[in-house]
């Protein structure tokens, strides 16, 4: 009765022990395609001016009182107006922006966001191959 028992066990442990690295697969590929699934930019949290955005060159969030939070690719000055330029369509388009109407202009932080949504994402893709292959890291 005893060798039963113990068979049973061994069986038991060795099927669990076979579900158990495919969970942990399953779970990494699940958590790499939630990673890739929330790709949005981050931007700095301080403020900065009309005139250091246009400078900066780099893509902003505007948010007015009137039209809300706006994103742009980069922000020009001309003739002392400013404007919001993103591209629809394949066109670039041309939203003015008033100043007096500016509450907060935010810029891209491309560091943070190449990290977290290019680097994190290879890395937990790597670790998913690496656990398919049974490969062990210590």
């Amino acid at each position: 009765m005893t060798a039963a028992l113990a068979i049973f066990c061994f069986v038991k442990y060795c099927v669990m022990k076979k579900i158990k690295k495919r969970l942990k697969c399953i779970a990494y590929l699940l958590m790499t395609l939630m990673m890739l699934q929330s790709c949005a930019p981050i931007y700095y949290s301080s403020n900065v001016t009309l005139d250091e955005a246009v400078a900066s060159g780099i893509p902003a969030r505007v948010v007015s009182t009137d039209t809300g939070t706006k994103s742009f690719q980069y922000l020009e000055s001309e003739y002392g107006n400013y404007y919001g330029v993103k591209p629809q369509r394949g066109k670039m388009v041309r939203t003015p922006l008033e100043a007096e109407n500016v509450q907060s202009i935010q810029l891209k932080n491309k560091g943070k966001t190449f990290a977290t949504y290019i680097v994190i994402p290879i890395v937990l893709v790597g670790a998913s191959i690496l656990a398919l292959q049974d490969v062990k890291i210590y």
